[in-house]
Parts: C-alpha cells; structure tokens; sequence
C-alpha cells in the first residue's frame, strides 16, 4: 500500500548491502554522461535544458510512471544571509542568493521539476511570504496559482513501525513511565533515533532543540527600550502551561515565528499566508525534555549562588523550590503586562501555573537525596507517577493539609477519609492538552490523558469544569476501570456560594465493568482566583460553605469536597481550594 511506502523504504535500506548497492549504482553515472553547461547568457538556457533531458533520459523505470527531477536544497534558510546586488550596483533593492534561487527555477515551471526547500530553522515570514508582502510581481498577482503555501504538517503520533500507540490492559506503569514508551507518541523523531543511540541522548538532543535561537536580526535584544525577561524560558513555559501569544503585538507575532522556527513550536498557515497560528500539541517526550531543561535553568543559578560553600542536597533542593514558587509566577506575568501572551481568562492560566509548580515540587521532593554531582546519580524524571497525597501535600499549604487529606466523602460521610482512599492513587502532570468536545469527561479519555502525563483543559461547552487531571489507582495494568480524577473548577466570585459537581451523574464519567457500577473515588477542586483588590473582607479569612451532601448509596463513587475553604499558596494573594 502507498502508506507504507516509508517503512518498505526503511525496511528494504537496513537489509544487508542494500544501502550500498544503492550508493555504488549511483556512483557509476559520470559527468561526462551530461553535456557541458556554457555559463555564457546567449546559451544558457539551452544547455540547461539539454542537460535536464539528458539526466531524465538516464532514468530507466518500469511501466509508464512518468520521471521528474526532484531539486532539495537543505538548510536554505542559510541563502537568506547572503545578498546580491546587480553589477553596476544599481537597483531599488538588493536580492538574497534564496529570491535569485527562486527566480531561476521560476523559468522552469513548464518541465518536469520539483524543488522542496527544506530547513531546521525556518522563518516562514522571510520564505513565503504574504502575496502583498512578495518580492516579485508574479507573487502578488492574486490571480496567480503558481505559488504553494509551505508545508507544515509533520506527521504524528505514528507509533514505532507504525503499530498502534498503545492497548487498554496491555501496559504497565513501569513501561509508561518509560522514555522509549513517552517516545512514541508526537514526532516520529526521538523514536527513530533510540532504534541506534541511547535513551538519554536522544533526550539531551530534544533539551538542545527547546533552546530559543536569537541570532542576527532574529533578536528582540536590538529593541530599544525594550526589556526582557527570562525569555529562554518562554519555549519551555508555552509547551508546559499552554500559552497563546497575542496576535496584535508585533513582538508577540516575531517570537511565535522565532519559536516556530528554533524551538519545535508547530504552526498552522493559510494559503494567504498573512498570519500563522503557533502551538505545542501533546508530546510526552519533548515535555519531559522542557521540565528537565527548567530544572537546569534553576539548579544552574542555585549552584551559583552556592558557589564556594558546602550545603546540603535538602538545602539545595530547598532554594530550587524557592525559585519555582517565585520565579515562574513572576516571570508569566511580566509577559502579561508587556503584551507577549494572551491574558485571556487570567485565573485559568493561573491555575495551570499553579498545579504544574506543585507537580514539579513534588517530583523534586521525591529526589530530595538527589545530588548530580555524583557519578551514580539519575537525572530527575518529571514523568514519572506521582502519589496523589504528595502532589497535594506540596499544593495545600502544610496548615490546611491535614484538613484535606482527612475530609470524608461529601455523600458519604462514614466512607474513608481522603488519605486512605487515594494512599495507592497516582497522577502524572508535566503538561495540559486542550479537549475537543465533552467526551474528555470520561475514564476512558483519562487514560489516554495519563498515558500522555497530560492533564486536560476542558472544552468551552463544559461550563462547570475546567480542568481535569487523571488519576490511576494502583492496578497491574492500565485500563479505564483504574482511572479517576481530579476535576478543577476557576472561579472569581465575590460572594460566596455552594458549587455543586457531580461527575458521574452529569458525565457518565465512570464506565460500568461488565455491567456492574463501579465506586471509584474522586475529588473535585474549586480554586478561587479572585484578584485581591476586589474581595470583599470576608475572603481574607477563611469560611465555612454551606453544601447539602448527596443521599449515600452502596454503588455511588465517593466525593470529596470539604465543606471548609482551604488556602492555597500562591503569589500576593490568597486562592481558595474546595474539596
């Protein structure tokens, strides 16, 4: 079949001699099988052609496929680079070796020629740009159909030789929380590399590929006036917290094209190529990459700091911790206010800030005897499963935790408390993916969230929630019967009232295993986010809200919600967690 001509490709290419047998067969077609190309202007265009014929003469093919000629030029973003001016040195502009490239080959749209441009640091303003925006008049002929729009598309989430990306009650936690597991889902790339080089190189090479390029012209840094902030960080934050750019900031608009280019951001791209629309869809593997490369950014600084004393591993630890809960809020915010990304809904991208900062306290508390001076030490693994009790112990400050961990289920209140419900549950949560519709609202989506350590942004139809971070509780293989949630509601309310989410009533969340209802215990976070100027002076104290808990019955899942208002640690301002 024609969809798997790359893996007959790659399958024929690793067979013994094959590869050179290819290479010696190409080697055996001499120039002198070609006429001589005259360089002089009265010729040219003749010797060019006969030397176009001759080379399509020489392919021999089977049947009547028709043969062209397929020009790639690779790295061509290096054409732009170089200009030329005509040889008296007039003209209204100078032209780039890459626009005189284009005009030569625009003589040959009638014969059998292709040419693909290929490049790993493409500025697509600069490549294709807009038809009002074009270089040439044939360009900006609206009329015209000879110009392509580039192409974007990447292919994704393939699976290694193209096999399915994973089976419900086939895997185990050990394998998820595998590099060559996380691998598989995204870009075919770091897969088909760990096929011939070990794991953790191929993941230092995805760190390296997240490392925003400023050179040249492509810098805010010649700006006058204009002052940045931590911004090698922003490649890393917009794939963790999901950030959109705004799109009436030329500044804004220039980094998502530098992103695009340099730091594996994707893009979608109209035919009219007037604006593009940047993002970091679902990939396990380049995320773990962004967490690790936070985590050197901040150890790098602390280290630094230390610099000439003897401190502890906790020590250390500790003051990295600090960064995080200071450094991130901080540094989003300065984005915000200088215009760079979207505001949006500010308490939901908040929020995201929030939960991944506990996510990431907690996995560096589990390594709090990590020290990466020794040789035997591992690097710290973001993605691994982390036990829901320390992922909210390192969220709920440590005077309200034990109010949390020992709340009873809402409509049971005889039931087990918090602690012991979820003692074998774990979340894993180095990202956020935005869900498509309501069917998010399910186990069997959650699984297919937890594979990815994603957590999910609800959709914009699901008015009472809006995020969900999936949970497993322990079983030897994953499988939608295992799953559970974490279901967030935002809210910005200056009065209080009761807030009311009830999952598997309203979603149908939990799915029946061979017909018998299931009891699965889940937790429901309603955070307040209102901006401190604007509460009332009752929000400044803490307060009971009144709930009416929901009739016990033997197959009904347990619902955690305290009916006391838990504070939360976050910058200059007091949030507030209902559990």
């Amino acid at each position: 079949q024609e969809s798997n001509l790359v893996f007959e490709w790659k399958n024929y290419l690793q067979e013994l001699n094959n590869r050179t047998d290819l290479h010696s067969f190409a080697a055996k077609v001499q120039k002198t099988d070609f006429p001589e190309i005259s360089w002089g202007k009265s010729k040219f265009l003749e010797d060019v052609k006969a030397y176009v014929n001759a080379m399509v003469g020489s392919l021999k093919f089977a049947g009547t496929t028709h043969a062209f000629i397929l020009f790639y030029f690779d790295e061509y973003h290096n054409l732009t680079t170089q200009t030329l001016m005509t040889k008296d040195g007039t003209g209204d502009s100078p032209r780039t070796a890459y626009q005189c490239l284009c005009k030569a080959l625009s003589f040959f749209r009638k014969a059998e020629i292709f040419a693909l441009f290929l490049s790993t640091y493409s500025k697509l303003s600069k490549f294709t740009p807009s038809a009002r925006n074009f270089w040439s008049y044939r360009g900006q002929d609206d009329d015209t159909d000879a110009l392509n729009p580039p192409f974007v598309e990447v292919p994704f989430d393939l699976g290694p030789e193209g096999k399915g990306l994973v089976t419900e009650s086939e895997h185990t936690i050990e394998e998820v929380c595998s590099l060559k597991f996380m691998a598989r889902f995204g870009r075919p790339l770091f897969w088909s590399m760990m096929n011939y080089t070990d794991d953790e190189i191929v993941m230092k090479v995805a760190m390296e590929k997240l490392v925003l390029q400023q050179d040249g012209e492509d810098t805010l840094t010649s700006a006058p006036g204009y002052e940045l902030h931590e911004l090698n960080l922003l490649p890393i934050l917009a794939l963790r917290v999901d950030l959109t750019f705004e799109s009436n900031r030329d500044e804004a608009v220039f980094l998502e094209d530098l992103l695009v280019a340099s730091s594996m951001r994707t893009v979608s791209l109209p035919e009219h190529r007037q604006y593009l629309r940047g993002g970091y869809p679902s990939e396990p593997f380049l995320v773990e990459a962004a967490s690790r490369v936070l985590y050197n950014y901040f150890a790098t600084r602390i280290d630094k700091k230390f610099k000439g004393r003897t401190v502890s591993a906790e020590e250390r630890l500790s003051a990295i911790e600090s960064l995080y809960k200071e450094d991130l809020p901080r540094t989003i915010n300065f984005w915000l206010s200088a215009g760079l990304v979207n505001k949006g809904e500010r308490g939901e991208l908040a929020a995201r800030v929030l939960l991944t900062i506990a996510h990431d306290i907690a996995v560096l508390r589990r390594f709090r005897t990590h020290d990466p001076k020794t040789s035997e030490a591992k690097p710290i693994f973001f993605s691994d499963a982390i036990p829901v009790i320390e992922f909210l112990s390192s969220l709920i400050l440590l005077n309200d935790l034990n109010t949390v961990l020992n709340a009873r289920p809402e409509n049971d209140l005889d039931g087990k408390p918090l602690k012991e419900a979820f003692k074998n549950a774990y979340v894993r949560l180095t990202h956020l993916a935005r869900g498509g519709d309501n069917f998010v609202v399910t186990d069997e989506a959650c699984l297919g969230f937890f594979f990815r350590a994603a957590a999910i942004i609800g959709h914009a139809t699901l008015a009472v929630m809006d995020l969900i971070i999936p949970i497993w509780v322990w079983d030897e293989l994953l499988s939608r019967w295992s799953m559970s949630g974490i279901f967030v509601q935002i809210k910005n309310r200056l009065r209080k009232q009761p807030i009311h989410l009830n999952v598997e009533n309203e979603f149908g969340f939990f799915s029946d295993k061979n017909g018998v209802p299931d009891n699965r215990p889940y937790i429901t976070i309603a955070m307040e986010l209102v901006p401190p100027e604007t509460l009332p002076k009752f929000a400044s104290v803490g307060r009971s809200v009144d709930h009416q808990p929901s009739t016990s019955q033997q197959t009904c899942s347990q619902k955690f919600e305290t009916t006391s208002q838990v504070k939360v640690a976050a910058p200059k301002k007091l949030v507030h967690i209902e559990m």
